[in-house]
Protein backbone atom coordinates (compact mmCIF):
# COMPACT_ATOMS: atom_id res chain seq x y z
CA UNK A 1 0.00 0.00 0.00
CA UNK A 2 0.77 3.31 -0.54
CA UNK A 3 1.66 6.35 1.56
CA UNK A 4 -0.59 9.20 0.65
CA UNK A 5 0.85 12.84 1.33
CA UNK A 6 -2.03 15.03 1.68
CA UNK A 7 0.57 18.42 2.29
CA UNK A 8 0.80 20.17 -1.01
CA UNK A 9 4.54 20.72 -2.58
CA UNK A 10 3.72 24.44 -2.35
CA UNK A 11 3.05 24.69 1.29
CA UNK A 12 6.72 22.42 1.73
CA UNK A 13 8.23 24.91 -0.27
CA UNK A 14 7.18 27.83 1.48
CA UNK A 15 8.37 25.92 5.18
CA UNK A 16 11.55 25.65 3.53
CA UNK A 17 11.97 29.08 2.68
CA UNK A 18 10.50 30.12 6.55
CA UNK A 19 13.28 27.67 7.96
CA UNK A 20 16.51 29.47 5.72
CA UNK A 21 15.20 32.84 6.30
CA UNK A 22 14.88 32.30 10.17
CA UNK A 23 18.89 30.74 9.85
CA UNK A 24 19.65 33.53 8.10
CA UNK A 25 18.00 36.20 11.07
CA UNK A 26 19.22 34.15 13.58
CA UNK A 27 23.21 34.54 11.57
CA UNK A 28 22.74 38.25 11.23
CA UNK A 29 21.19 39.21 15.06
CA UNK A 30 24.57 36.83 16.01
CA UNK A 31 26.59 38.45 14.08
CA UNK A 32 25.67 41.89 14.75
CA UNK A 33 25.86 40.98 18.73
CA UNK A 34 29.33 40.07 18.04
CA UNK A 35 30.66 42.69 16.65
CA UNK A 36 28.78 45.00 19.38
CA UNK A 37 30.18 42.50 22.21
CA UNK A 38 34.04 43.16 20.56
CA UNK A 39 32.83 46.76 20.24
CA UNK A 40 32.13 46.86 23.88
CA UNK A 41 35.30 44.65 24.78
CA UNK A 42 37.67 46.89 22.38
CA UNK A 43 36.11 50.14 24.83
CA UNK A 44 36.57 48.94 27.93
CA UNK A 45 40.12 48.05 27.17
CA UNK A 46 40.70 51.57 25.58
CA UNK A 47 39.00 52.95 29.08
CA UNK A 48 41.59 51.13 31.39
CA UNK A 49 44.48 51.84 29.11
CA UNK A 50 43.52 55.37 29.87
CA UNK A 51 42.93 55.09 33.10
CA UNK A 52 46.47 53.24 33.57
CA UNK A 53 47.87 56.29 31.51
CA UNK A 54 45.97 58.86 33.97
CA UNK A 55 47.51 57.24 36.65
CA UNK A 56 51.59 57.28 35.86
CA UNK A 57 51.41 60.56 33.51
CA UNK A 58 52.00 62.21 36.92
CA UNK A 59 55.37 60.12 37.46
CA UNK A 60 56.30 59.80 34.22
CA UNK A 61 56.40 64.35 33.92
CA UNK A 62 58.01 64.00 37.03
CA UNK A 63 60.62 61.63 36.12
CA UNK A 64 61.28 63.71 32.42
CA UNK A 65 60.89 66.89 34.74
CA UNK A 66 64.09 65.73 36.37
CA UNK A 67 66.42 63.88 33.59
CA UNK A 68 65.78 67.61 32.09
CA UNK A 69 67.18 68.83 34.98
CA UNK A 70 69.74 66.27 35.43
CA UNK A 71 70.95 67.35 31.97
CA UNK A 72 71.40 71.05 32.64
CA UNK A 73 73.45 70.40 35.80
CA UNK A 74 75.84 67.82 33.86
CA UNK A 75 75.94 70.96 31.03
CA UNK A 76 76.86 73.10 33.65
CA UNK A 77 79.03 70.98 35.81
CA UNK A 78 81.12 70.28 32.03
CA UNK A 79 80.83 73.42 31.43
CA UNK A 80 82.15 75.15 34.67
CA UNK A 81 85.34 72.24 34.57
CA UNK A 82 85.91 72.76 31.08
CA UNK A 83 88.28 75.91 31.67
CA UNK A 84 89.70 74.33 34.83
CA UNK A 85 91.15 71.25 33.05
CA UNK A 86 92.63 73.51 30.22
CA UNK A 87 94.81 75.55 32.83
CA UNK A 88 97.95 75.13 34.58
CA UNK A 89 97.93 72.81 37.70
CA UNK A 90 99.65 75.68 40.09
CA UNK A 91 97.32 78.25 38.54
CA UNK A 92 94.12 78.97 40.95
CA UNK A 93 91.03 77.42 39.77
CA UNK A 94 87.68 79.36 39.30
CA UNK A 95 85.22 79.04 42.30
CA UNK A 96 82.77 77.59 39.85
CA UNK A 97 85.37 75.17 38.74
CA UNK A 98 85.34 73.80 41.87
CA UNK A 99 81.70 73.16 42.19
CA UNK A 100 81.58 69.74 40.15
CA UNK A 101 84.47 68.40 42.32
CA UNK A 102 83.36 68.99 45.53
CA UNK A 103 79.29 68.26 44.75
CA UNK A 104 80.87 64.47 43.35
CA UNK A 105 82.23 63.40 46.84
CA UNK A 106 78.67 63.57 48.22
CA UNK A 107 76.96 60.13 48.82
CA UNK A 108 74.77 59.15 46.07
CA UNK A 109 71.81 58.22 48.38
CA UNK A 110 69.90 59.66 51.03
CA UNK A 111 71.01 63.27 50.22
CA UNK A 112 69.35 65.79 47.72
CA UNK A 113 70.65 69.32 47.13
CA UNK A 114 68.36 71.90 46.87
CA UNK A 115 70.23 75.11 46.56
CA UNK A 116 74.24 75.48 46.15
CA UNK A 117 75.49 79.20 46.15
CA UNK A 118 79.67 79.75 45.70
CA UNK A 119 81.28 83.01 46.82
CA UNK A 120 84.77 83.74 46.47
CA UNK A 121 85.84 85.24 50.04
CA UNK A 122 89.65 85.72 48.51
CA UNK A 123 91.78 84.95 46.07
CA UNK A 124 92.53 81.41 47.30
CA UNK A 125 89.90 80.61 48.75
CA UNK A 126 85.65 80.40 48.21
CA UNK A 127 82.66 79.37 50.21
CA UNK A 128 79.95 77.26 49.49
CA UNK A 129 76.67 77.26 50.83
CA UNK A 130 75.19 73.84 50.55
CA UNK A 131 70.97 73.55 51.42
CA UNK A 132 69.07 70.40 51.33
CA UNK A 133 67.18 67.80 52.15
CA UNK A 134 68.46 64.56 53.81
CA UNK A 135 67.03 61.16 55.19
CA UNK A 136 68.56 60.89 58.19
CA UNK A 137 71.60 62.15 60.67
CA UNK A 138 73.79 59.51 59.56
CA UNK A 139 73.46 60.37 55.78
CA UNK A 140 74.52 63.87 56.70
CA UNK A 141 77.22 62.75 59.30
CA UNK A 142 78.61 60.47 56.03
CA UNK A 143 78.11 63.79 53.43
CA UNK A 144 79.93 65.95 56.02
CA UNK A 145 82.98 63.37 56.70
CA UNK A 146 83.07 62.96 52.97
CA UNK A 147 83.38 66.94 52.06
CA UNK A 148 86.08 66.84 55.00
CA UNK A 149 88.31 64.26 52.97
CA UNK A 150 88.36 66.46 49.84
CA UNK A 151 91.56 67.55 48.91
CA UNK A 152 90.71 70.94 48.34
CA UNK A 153 88.25 71.52 51.21
CA UNK A 154 89.06 73.11 54.63
CA UNK A 155 86.85 73.51 56.49
CA UNK A 156 82.68 71.99 56.78
CA UNK A 157 80.69 73.97 59.16
CA UNK A 158 77.48 73.17 60.02
CA UNK A 159 74.64 75.81 59.94
CA UNK A 160 71.24 74.01 60.84
CA UNK A 161 69.33 71.20 60.52
CA UNK A 162 65.52 71.29 60.69
CA UNK A 163 62.97 68.32 60.51
CA UNK A 164 60.67 68.41 57.58
CA UNK A 165 57.37 66.88 57.36
CA UNK A 166 54.91 65.12 59.69
CA UNK A 167 56.13 64.78 63.30
CA UNK A 168 58.63 61.41 63.46
CA UNK A 169 59.31 61.39 60.06
CA UNK A 170 63.35 61.09 59.82
CA UNK A 171 63.71 63.81 56.62
CA UNK A 172 65.69 66.69 57.66
CA UNK A 173 66.66 70.14 55.78
CA UNK A 174 70.11 71.05 56.27
CA UNK A 175 72.40 74.22 55.52
CA UNK A 176 75.97 73.86 55.51
CA UNK A 177 78.95 75.92 54.91
CA UNK A 178 82.17 74.61 52.69
CA UNK A 179 85.36 76.59 52.84
CA UNK A 180 87.47 75.52 49.87
CA UNK A 181 90.84 76.88 48.56
CA UNK A 182 90.58 77.74 44.81
CA UNK A 183 94.55 76.87 44.56
CA UNK A 184 94.85 72.94 43.34
CA UNK A 185 96.29 70.76 45.74
CA UNK A 186 99.79 69.77 45.39
CA UNK A 187 100.07 65.94 43.63
CA UNK A 188 100.23 63.68 46.98
CA UNK A 189 102.69 64.02 49.47
CA UNK A 190 103.81 61.09 51.31
CA UNK A 191 102.92 62.68 54.59
CA UNK A 192 99.08 62.84 53.72
CA UNK A 193 98.98 66.44 54.79
CA UNK A 194 96.24 68.93 52.93
CA UNK A 195 97.11 72.59 51.98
Amino acid sequence: MHEMDLIPNAYRALRAQRRRQRSWALGVALLVLSALGARLWIERGLAQERAWKAQWQPLQDKARAERTELTELQASIAQASAPSASSPTSAPVAPVGLLPSVLAALPATGLRLTDATLEATSGEAAGLNLQGQTVDEATLGQAVALLRSHPQVTQVQLLGVKPEGAPGATSQRFELLVRVVTRPAAPAASSGERP
